[in-house]
């Protein structure tokens, strides 16, 4: 939209001799950047309709989006609200789409859930009305709210899923990289490292019927050295990972102490351990090192060389 645009300088009419005819030719091309540069939007404008019948209410500046604004797509397929540079959006923003009859049936589905002792709730939402717009307002389901850079999500934000998950962390080229946590639609949590929109690295995973592992994930399973905690059965594996199962180690019981109150008033406390059968090897540390190196080894062979079954990236939940 070029409207008011300023009026450029009338010049004063001369006789058409070779050296005016110069002079008017630099003139009107001067003129002509000029009227170039003054239709250029710069600072806060109305609402710009774009051909493909997204519209952008906000500020610009050299004729891009810059500064804070909102992009509107067509038939608000999707709505952002933030900061934008060059055209693009950089710094803090949210996006958000339209809720649908799906996104509604999943959240009741969640509510009426026996399984989750905590209903998981969807992604939050709001009524959003395009300025100027005349009609019904519609009502959006944030996507995501945090950082951007050149477009994309970069930084730190949090991103809400349809089924009720959310992550907050750390963002890397549109993928969560870095530290995070990730909240799933049954209860499950995970804190720790991601890499390449993965569970990568040194993380806690706390199961919706709270046992927990402690450990180190590759390409989002359970790899290597780690700890997975039964709560129930108040045991503790501690030992090797690959591919998402324990293969080599040692199973502990954790201690139960009960606290008594006596006549007198004071608290005594008696710890139980539950009884094991016992290992009739020879030389169990041996045995436990060897299988070891061996799970060691394989894992060295399918880390260098991807692509087999195992080591392909695994879904976006919680696991056991």
């Amino acid at each position: 939209m070029h409207t008011n645009l300023p009026t450029p300088p009338r010049r004063a009419a001369t006789s058409p001799t070779s050296k005016t005819a110069t002079t008017t030719t630099a003139r009107v091309a001067t003129s002509w950047h000029e009227r170039d540069e003054w239709s250029k939007k710069r600072g806060l404008h109305a609402t710009v309709h774009f051909v493909g019948g997204d519209h952008y209410t906000g500020e610009w500046f050299n004729n891009l989006r810059h500064g804070r604004g909102t992009h509107v797509g067509k038939n608000h397929a999707f709505v952002y609200e933030g900061q934008w540079e060059a055209d693009k959006r950089c710094g803090y923003g949210t996006l958000s789409v339209p809720v649908t009859n799906k996104d509604k049936k999943q959240d009741n589905k969640n509510k009426a859930s026996e399984t989750v002792k905590q209903a998981i709730k969807g992604p939050p939402t709001h009524t959003f009305t395009a300025a100027g717009a005349k009609g019904t307002p519609v009502v959006l389901s944030k996507v995501y709210a945090g950082d951007w850079h050149a477009d994309v999500r970069s930084g730190v934000g949090t991103a809400y899923y349809a089924d009720g998950a959310r992550y907050e962390g750390q963002w890397k080229d549109n993928v969560r990289c870095g530290w995070g946590t990730m909240f799933y639609a049954d209860g499950s949590r995970y804190d720790g490292e991601w890499r390449a929109d993965m569970r990568h690295g040194q993380g806690i995973l706390l199961l919706a019927n709270m046992d927990r592992y402690e450990g180190i994930f590759v390409n989002d399973m359970k790899e290597g050295p780690g700890k997975f905690f039964f709560k129930h059965r108040r045991q503790v594996y501690e030992g090797e990972w690959s591919a998402d199962m324990p293969k080599c180690g040692v199973i502990h019981d954790l201690e139960t102490r009960a606290f008594h109150i006596g006549a007198s008033g004071l608290v005594t406390s008696t710890i139980t351990k539950s009884k094991l059968p016992v290992l009739e090897l020879a030389d169990p540390a041996a045995v436990l090192a060897q299988r070891r190196q061996e799970i060691q080894e394989e894992r060295v062979q399918r880390l260098l060389n991807p692509g087999a079954g195992a080591d392909a990236a695994a879904p976006n939940t919680p696991g056991v």
